[in-house]
């Protein structure tokens, strides 16, 4: 596998950390906005077609919500697992910390060297070398993703 191929394979995480996040954040507003509906005035006689289930409506719509992200975090957690096995098999300490930082918590280069009490430029060749030795790892044990 090459270090672009591996990089992108990381980078699922993260990807679908956010995709997680934001089904999260749509899922409150749902149940925020059926707190906020109004029960229907049949007194008062508008031209309007109101939605007499607008309540079914958003309901139907938080349990897939709530179906989609339940997979995606089932799956999230599948890989980040498989991530994990092949990033301690293949980097150093060091190493596999920037990797853990920059792929499952999403941290920059800026935070991680921050928090590691280092240079950028030490994140930056700690997180190409970590790249290189996954992709051999990868490759060398015939793992398929």
């Amino acid at each position: 596998m090459d270090v672009l191929s591996t990089k992108a394979y990381l980078c699922q995480l993260k990807d679908m950390n956010r995709t997680i996040q934001r089904n999260l954040e749509r899922l409150y507003e749902l149940k925020e906005s059926m707190c906020c509906l109004g029960g229907m005035d049949y007194k008062d006689k508008v031209q309007t077609t109101p939605n007499p289930d607008r309540i079914g409506s958003i309901v139907a719509k938080i349990v897939d919500l709530e179906k989609e992200t339940d997979t995606l975090v089932d799956k999230y957690a599948d890989i980040a697992i498989d991530i994990n096995i092949v990033i301690q098999n293949a980097c150093t300490d060091n190493e596999e910390k920037v990797l853990h930082k920059i792929y499952l918590q999403g941290q920059s280069i800026s935070e991680i060297a921050e928090s590691l009490k280092v240079t950028k430029s030490a994140v930056k060749k700690a997180h190409r070398k970590a790249i290189e030795k996954v992709a051999e790892n990868i490759e060398t044990q015939n793992i398929v993703f």
